[in-house]
């Protein structure tokens, strides 16, 4: 079934659940009173809050000069039904992100069991446990975008590629490092990650590639 911009509704509810739990696993950093542990933490949050930054100064930079170029158009649903009404009806997931959530799920919840259970804490989990989930949120908001099938749009879709990218290597790496030190670890969790990855690279690249036709029009 061909994805169309009404499948962003059904995002829209599933990123409700993964704020509660990015909100979750700030609420016990905040009372974690082992020091070593809390700096390490920090530093983690830190590093992704200065990269998110960057993402949406780049993303707002984009928007500023579409407006002055008088370029900006607004995509609205004009819809004034309750959410989980539309959700009943529009329903439709696009096959990559289902398969980028369905493998975050499953990796948070499965990095969040074992950071829970050790004294001394593991970065690469926590890494995991923080950011995974941007993964299907970054590939949502480039689908979502490109649904509209806007060339003025075609910047924003690759930054946010590039950004579900950057995160999906991140876990890779992570999840390398931890291969031989935890039993639980399912090999499978670096074998779709490593699919998400091809599939991201080639979407990415065929958005350059058609921003560089776009140009030399």
């Amino acid at each position: 079934m061909p994805f169309t911009p009404s499948s962003w509704y059904f995002f829209r509810d599933e990123f409700d659940l993964l704020e509660e739990e990015m909100d979750a696993i700030l609420y016990k950093h905040e009372r974690t009173r082992d020091t070593s542990i809390r700096a390490m933490e920090e530093e983690i949050i830190e590093e992704q809050t200065r990269v998110e930054g960057r993402y949406e100064e780049e993303i707002a930079r984009f928007f500023v000069h579409n407006k002055e170029d008088g370029a900006e158009e607004d995509h609205v649903l004009e819809d004034d039904r309750p959410l989980r009404e539309m959700l009943r009806e529009h329903c439709v997931r696009d096959p990559l992100y289902q398969r980028a959530f369905f493998w975050a799920t499953n990796l948070f919840q499965w990095a969040g069991r074992e950071y829970g259970k050790q004294t001394s804490k593991n970065r690469d989990l926590f890494e995991i446990y923080l950011n995974v989930c941007l993964v299907p949120v970054k590939i949502a908001c480039a689908r979502a975008d490109e649904a509209w099938e806007d060339p003025k749009t075609l910047p924003v879709v690759a930054k946010e590629y590039e950004s579900a990218l950057f995160y999906l290597v991140r876990m890779i790496d992570a999840l390398a490092r931890l291969e031989r030190k935890i039993k639980s670890l399912s090999p499978s969790f670096i074998q779709e990650a490593r699919f998400l990855q091809r599939e991201l690279g080639r979407l990415h690249a065929q958005c350059v590639r058609q921003q560089k036709d776009r140009w030399n029009i």
